[in-house]
């Protein structure tokens, strides 16, 4: 029997980080007029500043549209 994922091809493929965070991440990037670095998305989110800086690459990877391409 396999397990099934709802992540499994996505950029939060392999993520220890709640889906709920990814989604609040996407949606201030996304309707952020000047940008966000990850130091504000890391006290919006709740996460190490590290993973903030993940959840920027993978994002920005994913809307550039090279997701798979350039971005690893």
């Amino acid at each position: 029997s396999r397990q099934f994922s709802v992540t499994k091809g996505t950029m939060m493929e392999r993520t220890h980080l709640p889906l709920t965070a990814w989604f609040m991440a996407i949606w201030l990037v996304a309707n952020s007029k000047r940008g966000i670095s990850a130091a504000e998305l890391q006290g919006y989110v709740g996460c190490s500043y590290r993973s903030a800086e993940y959840l920027l690459e993978r994002i920005r990877c994913a809307m550039s549209g090279s997701e798979g391409v350039l971005c690893a």
